[in-house]
């Protein structure tokens, strides 16, 4: 084979690999009054200064009499460290419930919900709720909801243990191993649950 085309080869092949985006992926049970009631899927893909977490909830249990089904789904953007797009859809037995947008155009933030312009934010978001699931906060405050577009205030009350708490005073408790979640107590409003990392 011919020296030069050896060398594109080469090139070619290093530059694919160096293009393909990192990709991160952790998957949690998820427990009410200690039965496994669904899964959710945390995902990272990190290529260049863009950062794409997308979280996928699915939720299916009986509470008294009534069975529940929900689905949470989130698509959220950085480009660098700051937040540039963030989309939420729930949905609760096949309903749509909640579908929330936070977009940041001409340096401010436009949170939609419905598609309507609800609020607009000033603040820069660099930290957000997807995250998480994949980060340990060290060192942060609040956190930005994706979901109602405000800021929930975080605090450390252990080694690796974080509580989060939102503006109607729902806790949610955070606890980290190497870096990543490995447990959680959530308050999701509809239900609450337990979550644990599915150790691969």
């Amino acid at each position: 084979m011919p020296r030069k085309i050896l060398l594109l080869i080469l090139l070619f092949l290093f530059f694919s690999f160096s293009v393909v985006s990192q990709t991160q992926s952790l998957t949690y049970n998820l427990f009410y009054r200690n039965k496994k009631v669904g899964t959710l899927q945390a995902i990272k893909k990190v290529k260049d200064q863009r950062t794409i977490y997308q979280n996928q909830t699915n939720i299916n249990t009986k509470i008294l009499f009534s069975k529940i089904k929900v689905d949470y789904s989130y698509f959220v953007a950085f480009n660098k460290t700051k937040l540039s797009k963030a989309k939420v859809l729930i949905e609760v037995k096949g309903d749509k419930r909640n579908d929330t947008q936070t977009i940041l155009e001409n340096g401010i933030y436009h949170y939609y919900e419905d598609q309507k312009l609800k609020s607009k934010i000033e603040d820069d978001i660099t930290y957000s709720a997807v995250m998480l699931m994949l980060e340990e906060p060290i060192g942060i405050r609040q956190v930005y909801s994706e979901e109602n577009g405000t800021f929930h205030s975080l605090k450390k009350v252990g080694e690796r243990a974080y509580e989060k708490t939102n503006d109607k005073n729902n806790v949610n408790k955070y606890v980290y191993k190497n870096g990543v979640l490995e447990s959680g107590t959530i308050d999701a409003g509809i239900i609450k649950f337990r979550l644990e990392l599915i150790e691969e």
